[in-house]
């Protein structure tokens, strides 16, 4: 008998660092219930929903979170902005004999009162977050923005542009560098909860061995750590259009949009992804680019060692 399950434990961020992934393999297992709106950014309540860039707000008129529910979750949405405690909840109201439940939202790491939020909601939730290096983060936001449409420059254009912003609300830019300034993201969930209820993984570990990476996570919720059932190909890898961007942008709309809830993880939507995407042709930034970026982000990551006691000498 479907039931409410109230949300455990939180996938938060950062941005480009595997959420998506991790997501995806914890949906897979069976003593697991994952939101079937992928992010619904409910506890992000300092998101300033009048701010999201146009063509964001154009993509959600096209995305109905209450198609999930009437659904009763078979339906599945990348992202909404839930903003009704009685709409989450139902989000959470179609587990069946799994034995907890949780959801992924990146904008939980920046947002400067989820955490808090998060913790009143449920006090023992556990919290997982997900670092990556923060230059390679932030190139590799870059490379989603100009398969989205939202930049179709080079990527010191798209920095300067972004740095430019008037405005500083999730949504309505990129944030490619502060989404990378860790410390203080971290420690806004280090003040309210216990350090045992605190998951911080790299994505270089997620990278280098993704199995056990996968355990270490199905360890800490305290369920069943066998991973070889589940399917732990890399989801929402770096890919651009193999069009131009009026194509694009009308590629992101119908793919994206408009097929995902009906396609799924099915064949057919990878081949249509292998037709319309490529692989970029730039793996990394350019090198001047990059020294600049490295030394932007150099006292953040020594302040980050400090606060976690993650020796972070590779990103440096």
């Amino acid at each position: 008998m479907k039931h409410f399950l109230k949300p455990s434990f939180f996938i938060v961020g950062a941005a480009k660092a595997g959420t998506t992934s991790v997501a995806d393999y914890l949906s897979q297992h069976p003593q697991i219930y994952m939101c079937p709106v992928k992010e619904p950014h409910f506890f992000a309540r300092d998101i300033r929903l009048n701010e999201l860039r146009p063509l964001l707000k154009k993509r959600l008129r096209q995305t109905d979170p209450d198609a999930v529910i009437q659904s009763e979750g078979k339906i599945k949405l990348h992202r909404a902005f839930i903003t009704e405690p009685t709409q989450y909840q139902k989000l959470f109201s179609f587990a069946d004999k799994e034995l907890i439940a949780g959801e992924a939202s990146p904008s939980y790491l920046y947002s400067e009162v989820a955490a808090r939020e998060i913790h009143s909601y449920n006090p023992d939730a556990k919290i997982i977050i997900l670092l990556r290096e923060p230059v390679s983060r932030a190139f590799s936001h870059y490379l989603m923005d100009l398969r989205l449409g939202y930049t179709n420059g080079s990527f010191e254009e798209a920095l300067a542009e972004d740095a430019d912003a008037a405005t500083n609300s999730w949504g309505s830019r990129s944030h490619y560098r502060e989404l990378g300034l860790y410390s203080a993201q971290v420690k806004r969930y280090m003040d309210v909860l216990p350090k045992n209820q605190i998951l911080i993984l790299l994505y270089d570990e997620l990278q280098a061995d993704t199995a056990a990476a996968v355990q270490k996570i199905l360890r800490f919720l305290q369920v069943e750590s066998d991973v070889t059932a589940l399917d732990l190909s890399a989801k929402n890898t770096a890919v651009v259009s193999r069009f131009n961007l009026g194509l694009q942008s009308a590629l992101a709309e119908k793919i994206k949009i408009k097929l995902n809830p009906l396609l799924g993880d099915s064949l057919l939507k990878k081949k249509l992804k292998k037709l319309f995407y490529k692989k970029p042709s730039q793996a990394q930034p350019a090198t001047g680019t990059e020294k600049m970026l490295k030394e932007y982000f150099s006292k953040d990551i020594q302040q980050l060692e400090q606060l976690t006691g993650i020796n972070l000498q590779t990103w440096k």
